[in-house]
């Protein structure tokens, strides 16, 4: 994309778990699949390719090979989750697609609540099986440790609160108000859950996203308190997972917020510090869709604050043409909230 592609050693696609329990369960399979990406992209020398990429594969009979010549990936891994009751039943493989062959797999016929030991075996076992071929470093395996929670009930209220942000048919002020109960019983369960902190920083600050308080002095006191207090809780989500990209987006978005869009077109110092800022986080998140689109937008408005010429802006509208046709081939669902963010941007 924008100039950061590192080197290498090995590629690899996390393809979606298939859901073969009901429905209103389908975020365990799809939890444990961005549980092993957010995990294994901690390996620095391993290429993960991006939900948005694998997504594509949701729910359709492609065979493992033509996905990894799609993805051009050395490895593949699959799987699915079964949940009846309180019951669990989990398998997963990993295939090599160089030798053409399964290199590990195994299945798990647990309790529901060991849901997380689970999710920690599969990630450690295909870890240990990468490891022997591409030599991880010690730093990147204990990163790959890291886990989002261990409290069940705290992580199915964050799951709630996720399907409540991508709902296209709330505003935002309705989806602050629905998430923010959810985010604040599920700290209560487990003070140290950065999702959950993330989940309630995106309530304080998007709640006003679409409320002009510029006449208002007593609403604008409001709306800048709110904002700050997003500020913490997105940071204090960055002390818990300093991966979690929502609370890295907040952090980024805070500045847009906070000053007057007249205080913005008239200093350039403020734009040039956006544009270090969203520099940094494309770099952190190559293949986010949130990273693209800010880096996107801050340079065309650097453009616009300097007079540029026409045809400087092609570079960045052609992006955020790519991000479009990224979120169209995959019907306009979204894996992440900071997808909704940049769909809501670019309409």
């Amino acid at each position: 994309s924008m100039g950061y592609d590192r080197e290498y050693d090995a590629s690899i696609a996390i393809l979606y778990m298939e859901n073969i329990s009901p429905e209103g369960k389908s975020y365990f399979a799809d939890g444990l699949t961005e549980e092993l990406i957010n995990r294994i992209s901690r390996i620095q020398n391993l290429k993960v390719r991006p939900r948005t990429d694998v997504a594509v594969f949701k729910n359709k009979t492609v065979s493992i090979s033509e996905i990894a010549k799609e993805l051009s990936v050395n490895y593949i891994v699959e799987g699915s989750v079964q949940i009846a009751g309180d019951k669990l039943r989990v398998s997963a493989k990993l295939f090599d697609i160089a030798q053409d062959k399964i290199t590990w797999s195994d299945s798990y016929k647990r309790e529901l609540t060991d849901f997380f030991d689970v999710q920690d075996d599969i990630a450690s076992k295909i870890i240990a099986k990468l490891d022997e071929k591409l030599t991880i470093s010690t730093l990147d395996l204990t990163a790959t440790k890291r886990k989002s929670t261990d409290n069940l009930e705290a992580y199915n209220l964050v799951m709630k609160a996720y399907e409540h942000i991508n709902n296209p048919l709330y505003s935002m002020k309705i989806i602050s108000e629905k998430i923010t109960p959810f985010a604040e019983k599920a700290l209560k369960l487990d003070s140290t859950f950065a999702d959950a902190y993330a989940i309630l920083s995106f309530a304080k600050i998007f709640h006003w996203m679409e409320t002009s308080t510029k006449d208002n002095p007593e609403l604008r006191k409001q709306e800048i308190n709110d904002i700050n207090k997003g500020n913490l809780l997105a940071k204090t989500a960055l002390q818990y997972d300093q991966d979690n990209l929502l609370a890295h987006t907040i952090i980024i978005f805070v500045p847009f917020m906070n000053s007057g869009t007249d205080e913005f077109e008239a200093n350039l110092f403020i734009l040039r510090s956006m544009l270090i800022d969203a520099k940094i986080f494309l770099q952190k998140y190559p293949d986010a869709l949130i990273s693209q689109y800010i880096y996107a937008m801050v340079s065309m408005m650097k453009i616009g604050l300097l007079d540029g010429e026409k045809e400087a802006f092609q570079e960045p509208l052609d992006q955020m043409l790519v991000i479009f046709q990224k979120l169209k081939r995959n019907n306009f669902v979204l894996s992440h909230p900071t997808e909704g963010i940049v769909l809501g941007q670019l309409w």
